[in-house]
């Protein structure tokens, strides 16, 4: 297989915990896993949708006048 080229400042978020004992969900966590899941657990719905800026109606992004 060929060298892939990465970014330099590219950060191999699932690898990066490879060879740590990570299969271990008590591991895992200590790991810092799962740091966005119990960050959204915390908030309310509405917070979610404004920190993940998607646009809404599954996708296709609408002008502000129409929003409700």
């Amino acid at each position: 297989m060929a060298d892939l080229v990465s970014h330099p400042d590219e950060v191999k978020v699932v690898s990066r915990r490879f060879g740590q004992g990570a299969a271990n969900i008590d591991r895992y966590l200590e790991l810092d896993g799962y740091q966005a899941v119990q960050k959204a657990l915390a908030m309310e719905p509405d917070a979610i949708i404004n920190e993940s800026r998607l646009p809404g109606c599954a996708g296709a992004a609408e002008p502000d006048s129409l929003r409700g």
